[in-house]
């Protein structure tokens, strides 16, 4: 009798397990469906979204493609184009090229004044000017004084060398030598001085800019303020204070034939800034239309 119940306990015991356990399946088997359905979800969402981003680079590489396309084409053409519209026109010009910015002198600016029949007389690049206090405090037997060290000074007597050719005083009072091509001295008819900073407050840099324009002013040479179109800090209105020609753009096509034609007579404020007041002068190829 004891081992009877003791058995039927047990079978008691079991069905309650088989029950509880057939519950709790029971339970899992709604929310595994739940989880497996919100998974299906998310992933279609985010097919969707890829296959929409699919398409959006695909349109956005089109579109740089022909972007780069034009871009290409049109380099061509105007390098094509230069030749005929700055041909033959500043014969007879002799010009120093002054650079100030720190940068360096594009090739293209002085192939482009040559292929216009222009002389570069030489080339200056000032942008790692550096004054030797010590120097100028002491004197150096070449009469320079402590006043001929200030900036005004300095832009005058590197302006004086770029017409005489006596570099003596400049390279007495620069800590770094000045950086220098062609012949110095006599036979300039204009200078184009390449402007711009690299950062604000550069008060030494427009300084020389206004000594040597000032200079080159008082000796009748024409002067041509230029700077590149992404030039940190522009000078452009400095120059225009001057009452100087400017090109605001040299690194540009537009900007070369600009300033071509503003050394040929046609003064203004050229460009792509808000300092400028057109792209281009007007421009003419020669060219006579026969009229019927």
């Amino acid at each position: 009798m004891f081992i009877n119940l003791k058995y039927h306990l047990a079978s008691l015991v079991a069905v309650f397990l088989a029950l509880g356990l057939g519950m709790l399946i029971g339970c899992a088997v709604p929310w595994e469906d739940s989880l497996a359905k919100s998974q299906q979800q998310l992933t279609s969402r985010l097919e969707s979204q890829l296959d929409i981003l699919k398409k959006n680079n695909n349109s956005l590489k089109a579109r740089i493609g022909s972007l780069e396309m034009q871009d290409s084409l049109q380099d061509k053409f105007e390098k094509q184009v230069l030749p005929a519209l700055i041909s033959g026109r500043l014969k007879n010009r002799n010009i120093a090229v002054i650079d100030l910015n720190g940068f360096s002198v594009p090739v293209e600016l002085t192939e482009t004044l040559k292929s216009a029949g222009a002389g570069i007389q030489s080339v200056t690049l000032l942008g790692g000017l550096e004054l030797n206090q010590e120097k100028i405090s002491r004197g150096t037997g070449n009469n320079v004084s402590a006043e001929a060290g200030t900036p005004y000074k300095i832009g005058r007597e590197v302006s004086r060398a770029v017409l005489t050719g006596d570099m003596a005083v400049v390279d007495v009072l620069a800590d770094k030598p000045i950086k220098k091509e062609g012949e110095y001295g006599g036979g300039i008819t204009d200078v184009v001085l390449i402007g711009g900073g690299r950062e604000r407050g550069g008060s030494r840099t427009e300084s020389l800019d206004s000594e040597m324009i000032d200079y080159f002013l008082s000796a009748n040479i024409k002067v041509f303020g230029v700077e590149e179109s992404s030039v940190p800090v522009s000078h452009m209105d400095l120059y225009q204070k001057k009452k100087l020609t400017t090109v605001d753009n040299i690194d540009t096509v537009p900007g070369l034939v600009a300033l071509v034609y503003a050394i040929e007579g046609r003064p203004g404020s050229y460009g792509i800034k808000s300092t400028a007041q057109k792209m281009l002068p007007d421009i003419d190829c020669g060219v006579e239309v026969n009229a019927r």
